[in-house]
This record gives C-alpha cells, sequence and structure tokens, in this order.
C-alpha cells in the first residue's frame, strides 16, 4: 500500500524501531530483500518531531510494538488526517500483548493480518515462538532467533500437543 501511495506522489514518512537493524539501519526490509527508506526512531516523541517537520499525507511505521509511544503518535497522525499503515506482530513469544499494540487496534479503520507458514506443519502461522528461551519481551532477531508457529503447534497456545482442526 506505501507503494502505491509512493507512485502516486504522496508525500509518505516511513519509520522503523531504531532498534531493528537486522537488515539495514535506515530501512524497511523483509525476509525475502525487498525494501523501502525509513526513518529510525526510538519513540512516538521522534515520530511526531519527524512528522512536523516532513509534513506528510501518509505515515507507515514497521515494527510498532517496538515503538514506546507509538500508538500515541499514530493516533494524532490519523486525527490530522494522516493515512496510517503499520506492521506488526501483536503477540510476543509467550503470548502477550504488546501495549502499543492493544492501543492502536482500537482506532485501525481496516486490519489485515498477513500469515506465516508454520514452520512444524505449514499451516498459518499468526505467532511467533522463540526456542532458545529469554526473559525480554522484544528481543530483536530473525530466522535464527524465531519460528513462526500456527495455534496447534505453538507450545504455550495449545500445550497438550494436540493438532486442533
Amino acid at each position: 500500500a506505501v507503494e502505491r501511495h509512493r507512485l502516486r506522489k504522496t508525500a509518505v514518512a516511513c519509520f522503523k524501531s531504531s532498534i531493528d537493524g537486522r537488515y539495514s539501519e535506515s530501512a524497511i526490509v523483509t525476509h525475502s530483500g525487498s525494501s523501502l527508506a525509513a526513518i529510525p526512531v526510538s519513540s512516538g516523541a521522534d515520530i511526531l518531531r519527524h512528522i512536523r517537520r516532513l509534513s506528510p499525507q501518509v505515515v507507515a511505521v514497521d515494527e510498532a510494538f517496538m515503538i514506546d509511544g507509538c500508538a500515541d503518535a499514530l493516533i494524532e497522525a490519523f486525527r490530522q488526517g494522516m493515512s496510517v499503515y503499520v506492521s506488526s506482530i501483536e503477540l510476543s513469544a509467550n503470548l502477550k500483548t504488546f501495549p502499543e499494540m492493544e492501543k492502536i487496534l482500537s482506532y485501525a479503520t481496516r486490519v489485515e493480518k498477513c500469515a506465516a507458514v508454520c514452520v512444524s506443519c505449514g499451516d498459518d502461522a499468526h505467532l511467533t515462538h522463540r526456542p532458545a528461551p529469554s526473559l525480554e519481551e522484544i528481543s530483536v532477531g530473525g530466522a535464527d532467533t524465531y519460528q513462526p508457529l500456527c495455534w496447534s503447534c505453538h507450545p504455550l497456545a495449545n500445550p497438550s500437543g494436540e493438532k486442533n482442526d
């Protein structure tokens, strides 16, 4: 959707978490290699500061769950008439909701959930699993750290291990 706005010459401001440097410090990069220039930010206040400077019509944020205050900043952008796009997971590997996502989902006018493929059974995967335990809810990592799993295969979502059909 963001690329369509750019092709139409709409003013777009893209943001990413400054702690997410997996593939690039200044671009949103998919696991398959597509990229989009983005401004690294550490807070919602950073987003608002850049929005005031850039005056975009469209704001896009990747991995919103990693940015403290992101929800309030994006709600403010929405109230100012900007189109807002958010890409993020909603649940941690421990199946806890991220506060930023809890807050912003209530304002969403459209939600599109894009499933990954469960590495265990091949079904749609809406959860992430971290095989190596960690005390941190937010820990940046890629395929080496996290695995996409479906509800039936995730050990916390389905402790019995029985396949739900």
